[in-house]
């Protein structure tokens, strides 16, 4: 969909992400948490979440920390499955305000047993330690989020 000609969005769609880059995942480890507290940089509504991890990854919760208030869940995926990876979308009364220095923690939880190795080529890898990768069999801790953020062109006509 478009706005009609002439008008202009009072917010703009923004993409961006949150990454725990500095992942550390010992061989063997049944329950490794790997968690990254960040701070929010400007202002902005939280309308969506993708959480991203790889064949490892078994939970992922994403938190509001809020300067001044009550931390709240935004995302909980207690059982993780790598084909689950997609936006999660809040209702229209449930966005959440994000403000300037507000903090969010991102903590991703990684299976790292011979169970839960993947297979590769037939025959199932034996477990390592694993770090940050583009590859599957690497890992990554990741929030995905769409922001709605004030339009500056906006002059207050829809």
């Amino acid at each position: 969909w478009t706005y009609p000609q002439g008008s202009v969005p009072e917010n703009l769609m923004l993409f961006t992400e949150f990454m725990h880059l500095d992942l550390d995942i010992k061989a063997h480890d049944p329950g490794s948490v790997q968690e990254a507290i960040f701070t929010v940089d400007f202002a902005s509504t939280l309308v969506a979440v993708a959480p991203h991890m790889h064949l490892l990854g078994s939970g992922f919760v994403f938190e509001h920390l809020p300067s001044g208030g009550q931390d709240a869940c935004l995302l909980d995926i207690t059982e993780w499955d790598f084909w689950w990876q997609q936006f999660f979308h809040y209702p229209k009364e449930a966005y959440v305000f994000l403000k300037e220095g507000d903090k969010v923690r991102l903590r991703c939880t990684y299976d790292n047993t011979v169970a839960n190795q993947p297979v590769v080529n037939g025959v199932q890898r034996d477990p390592r330690d694993v770090r940050w990768g583009e590859s599957s069999l690497d890992e990554m801790c990741i929030a995905n989020m769409i922001l709605l953020v004030p339009n500056p062109d906006f002059s207050g006509s829809k």
